[in-house]
């Protein structure tokens, strides 16, 4: 397989005194591509950044998605039970807000290699608990004790997430 390292700058902080106004960041990197043998590779970039600059015409771009971002749901009782060989996890949600309670849900695992994403997860409400049996993915590498999901409905802006702790044996 190949070898990378990659190291990406996440922040950058201008000077107190830097002025409004484009900036050059500039970079010279050297790296290795390996696979049976290592060429060694490098190169120049610059980047031009604006500093103290206003993002308040985007204001109505950042405000629809942060108004998007899932809901906590701390009031939800969650029950998931590993069941059918680790095959399945059994979930049960009450306490859900009343504006999805009765409505289809469609259900997103954050974590990720644990179920079967393209299989049809076929929940049903009991009064006020939603039920459904969510398949585990057949290439699971995750075991995890506990995860959080969120649950979402047509038309609805942001979802609803829960964290729930999983029962029975991997």
């Amino acid at each position: 397989g190949y070898e990378d390292e990659v190291v990406l700058l996440s922040e950058l902080t201008p000077a107190a005194s830097a002025r409004p106004g484009d900036h050059a960041i500039k970079a010279r990197a050297e790296w290795l591509v390996c696979k049976d043998v290592c060429i060694p590779q490098q190169g120049e970039f610059a980047l031009r950044v604006p500093a103290k600059a206003t993002t308040a015409a985007h204001g109505a771009s950042f405000n629809a998605a942060w108004a998007a971002q899932p809901k906590d749901a701390a009031e939800a009782k969650v029950s998931a039970e590993l069941v059918d060989d680790a095959r399945a996890l059994r979930v049960a949600i009450s306490g859900l807000p009343t504006a999805v309670q009765g409505r289809a849900l469609a259900f997103f695992a954050e974590t990720a290699g644990v179920i079967d994403h393209a299989a049809k997860i076929k929940g049903a409400w009991d009064g006020t608990t939603w039920r459904a049996d969510v398949p585990i993915s057949a290439q699971c590498f995750e075991s995890p004790a506990q995860m959080h999901a969120v649950l979402t409905t047509p038309g609805q802006a942001a979802g609803t997430r829960v964290a729930m702790k999983i029962t029975g044996a991997w």
